[in-house]
């Protein structure tokens, strides 16, 4: 993602297996881009939502949800929502 003139970057020092690695620099080399700007772009792409630009009425709801275990999260996301619930929110 290129950066704006605006925007303020910093460098990230990570390890990355070699088939993480290879499928990065291969990645890199098919879009024409850097393998620092392909990584950037996974990271970003991958981030969470903000919970501060969600409705103010979910907000406390997504900062618990971070905390979540897999199993938990994995409830949550085969639990039903009541169609009251879903108006509200908006579906």
């Amino acid at each position: 993602m290129p950066s704006t003139s605006a925007e303020q970057t910093f460098k990230l020092t990570i390890e990355l297996s070699e088939p993480v690695y290879r499928q990065l620099a291969r990645a890199a080399a098919l879009t024409h881009q850097s393998s620092e700007m392909v990584a950037a772009q996974s990271i970003s792409g991958n981030l969470p939502p903000s919970v501060e630009t969600a409705p103010p009425e979910v907000q406390s709801e997504l900062l618990a949800i971070q905390t979540f275990s897999n199993e938990e999260l994995l409830s949550v996301a085969h639990s039903r929502v009541s169609i009251n619930k879903q108006r509200r929110l908006g579906g």
